[in-house]
């Protein structure tokens, strides 16, 4: 669990892991540059655990490291053979650890194993609670052989897994190389895209996580300090290198939408010209991105809007949107 600034939401975060029904767990508390009282809420709220909880930190209060390098060093300490990743600000069901760890009992060969998650507003009553992560999954596949997924994940990236919906094997997590620490946000599909790659996958279609939507998350204050949109291009470009550079791993034109689109929205405040010779440049700097080099074009050409819709159906016409 990476702690940021997290005093208003640690304690009921804490207790959903107590309660869970699954006894045989050890709690990893990693302070990443808070400088409220959270950490010291935390061990009040795990005081009298009969599970083991552990305190890591590091670096300067104030000058967070971010999640993955967080994530990255708990999971260098875990004891167990099974890694679960909860957010500060989420909770589980009670029955979330029992239900991921029979799934990984039923299927040994599988390395990791998700679930969609519950967007939860409960500080936003006038907003509605909503279920993501299932759109991109068929009814009919609860297993994935190497490779086979990363498609699905690529074809929405809104529904790919997240963190707190997700257990892996620690072993496997750790050969992967973690989490990469270079990525601010999305450093958590990176290493289930590193885990997909190479190991079976599995999906389980039961709600078991909450995931707290409010103006003091992590995504909230990044969207609105501007930081967002250029760190969710930084994480499709990474996809689209990192597809390229495995051979049998499908998704590329996919992942070369995302990154053309998000390019686009990085590019929305600069003047027309400014802006298609950004985003030519920046698919041309990606050399698996050059082939589709030809649909930037339409940032040339037509207007701004026109141009944003034009994208998908660009690619659509090069079969990168079909399943």
């Amino acid at each position: 669990m990476p702690v940021h600034e997290a005093a208003t939401t640690i304690e009921e975060s804490i207790a959903s892991v107590r309660a869970q029904s699954l006894e045989e767990w050890e709690l990893i508390l990693v302070d990443d540059g808070s400088t409220d009282d959270g950490m010291a809420l935390a061990a009040a709220a795990c005081a009298g655990a009969a599970q083991p909880v552990r305190f890591l930190g590091g670096g300067e209060p104030g000058r967070p490291r971010g999640p993955a390098w967080a994530r990255n060093l708990a999971l260098g300490a875990a004891e167990g053979e099974l890694v679960a990743f909860l957010d500060a600000d989420d909770t589980w069901d009670p029955d979330y650890l029992r239900i991921r760890h029979e799934a990984f009992c039923d299927d040994p060969s599988v390395a990791l194993v998700w679930g969609p998650t519950l967007y939860w507003h409960p500080t936003q009553p006038e907003r509605e609670d909503y279920v993501g992560g299932t759109g991109v999954v068929p009814e009919d596949r609860r297993r994935f052989a190497p490779n086979e997924v990363v498609r699905y994940w690529m074809w929405s990236l809104m529904r790919t897994p997240g963190p707190g919906a997700t257990v892996v094997r620690r072993d496997v997590a750790r050969g992967c190389g973690g989490f990469p620490e270079e990525l601010k946000r999305g450093e958590d599909v990176a290493l289930w895209m590193r885990i997909a790659v190479e190991h079976p996958v599995r999906w389980d279609a039961r709600v078991l996580h909450r995931y707290r939507r409010h103006p003091g998350s992590s995504t909230a204050t990044a969207s609105r300090q501007g930081a967002a949109a250029a760190a969710d291009l930084k994480f499709t470009e990474w996809t689209v290198h990192f597809i390229a550079s495995h051979p049998g791993c499908d998704g590329l034109g996919l992942a070369v939408r995302n990154f053309h689109g998000q390019a686009q929205r990085v590019a929305t405040t600069r003047p027309p010209g400014v802006a298609a010779w950004f985003i030519t440049r920046t698919l041309w700097a990606e050399p698996a991105a050059r082939r589709y080099l030809w649909w930037v074009l339409s940032d040339w050409f037509l207007p701004r809007t026109l141009a944003r819709r034009a994208v998908p159906i660009l690619y659509g016409w090069a079969g990168a949107n079909t399943l």
